[in-house]
């Protein structure tokens, strides 16, 4: 049996989650919380499962259980949104509408949202495709005038 509190904590994270899938529901009459495996509602899904665990911070069991999955399909949604957000326009294009949506949420507003974007897809990258990268950005025509030589200091 639950403790009031578990049931309490439950209720509220419920009640925060279903902000963020009724703005699903309302924008595509998709109801993420049901099942099915339309690539539609997949996708809704995977984007709802990144943001709010790793926007918010809601632990993957939490989640499961408002969407009525287990905790494995939670963290293999969220690790799927990466793999097709840097290989998919379409999906990539989605994900940002909505994160950016969901940020608006929460108050935050993107300041610097090509800033995140590059740090993101420089986290995701290996080194070897992360000196490529720097080697096209110095060969850009906009760079050819400003140092060639870019050396990084630390604790600067």
């Amino acid at each position: 049996m639950k403790s009031f509190i578990e049931l309490e904590r439950q209720r509220v994270a419920n009640s925060i989650l279903s902000q963020y899938s009724k703005i699903l529901l309302d924008d595509t009459g998709i109801d993420i919380t049901q099942k099915g495996r339309k690539r539609d509602k997949v996708d809704l899904t995977r984007i709802f499962c990144k943001y709010v665990r790793y926007n918010l911070g809601f632990s993957s069991t939490r989640i499961a259980t408002f969407l009525n999955k287990t905790h494995a399909s939670i963290l293999h949604a969220a690790n799927t949104y990466d793999h097709l957000y840097f290989r998919e326009l379409n999906f990539r294009e989605l994900a940002d509408f909505y994160i950016t949506r969901f940020a608006a949420i929460d108050g935050v507003e993107m300041e610097e949202p090509n800033h995140s974007d590059l740090m993101t897809l420089i986290s995701c990258a290996s080194e070897k495709t992360k000196g490529i990268w720097l080697k096209l950005i110095q060969d850009t025509e906009m760079l050819r005038g400003i140092a060639t030589n870019i050396e990084l200091v630390e604790n600067e």
